[in-house]
């Protein structure tokens, strides 16, 4: 995984107009690196206000160089795995002839991917509750997806319907260069199976099965909350779900 990846392929990092500004006066706690700890003080028990970050300005030139560089990543599927494992999420790759695209027009889809901004589509309320250390969600129709996930303190895994996630990382974003304008850091859970399937780089879906189900829980450098679900369901080569929306609380 890393910033092409996050940016373009799970579209859950992003920040733009119309969002609801968090209140000045108001204390956040900021994350202290232990993650129950955290997790329970980035969703308070309360009835809370999110922002629905799914929508995005379709970049023509964009779309035109992702294409290519997937149909390189696609081509060189077994050499893309282990050269994405020497980085970490939000660190750069640098250039490499197999992407399928030029030293030039990498470096204008990077300055693109930067400028990608994503914006609010609406607000609504999510019901935050706790029993016994586990976190559950109550929402309206619009954001019922939410209301299958849960996160158990008690063992730090969340849940997603049927599905248990492992907790899988710690996140930082150390630049501001990315759909939020922030600097972010905080956590990701997940499912996959199997395990680390590269599906914007697969040269051949005919005939697969896979599962995979992400959740971000994060803290923008003002004090808000990103809560991002990203799930992907494919049968037979067939893509039976796909479900990627970020919330700002």
């Amino acid at each position: 995984m890393h910033k092409i990846y996050i940016l373009i392929l799970i579209t859950s990092i992003g920040y733009g107009c119309g969002t609801t500004p968090i209140d000045s006066h108001k204390e956040v706690p900021k994350l202290t690196g232990n993650i129950q700890q955290d997790v329970n003080n980035l969703l308070p028990e309360k009835e809370v206000t999110v922002d629905v970050m799914d929508g995005i300005k379709r970049d023509p030139r964009l779309s035109e160089l992702n294409k290519k560089y997937k149909k390189g990543l696609r081509e060189n599927y077994g050499w893309y795995v282990e050269y994405v494992k020497n980085y970490k999420i939000g660190e750069p790759i640098p250039y490499h002839e197999n992407f399928g695209i030029t030293p030039d027009e990498y470096k204008e889809m990077q300055e693109r991917i930067d400028k990608v901004t994503f914006f609010s589509t609406g607000l609504h309320k999510m019901q935050v509750i706790k029993q016994n250390g586990i976190i559950s969600f109550k929402t309206g129709k619009s954001l019922k997806e939410f209301e299958n996930v849960s996160f158990n303190l008690n063992n730090n895994t969340a849940k997603l319907g049927d599905y248990t996630l492992q907790f899988a990382d710690t996140l930082r974003m150390n630049t501001t260069k990315n759909g939020f304008k922030s600097k972010w850091k905080g956590y990701l859970w997940t499912y996959e199976n199997p395990k680390d399937m590269h599906m914007e780089a697969l040269e051949d879906v005919v005939g697969l099965n896979v599962i995979q189900y992400k959740i971000t829980l994060a803290q923008l450098e003002d004090g808000r909350t990103l809560f991002s679900i990203n799930a992907i369901e494919v049968q037979e080569g067939i893509i039976v779900l796909k479900f990627d929306v970020p919330l700002l609380i």
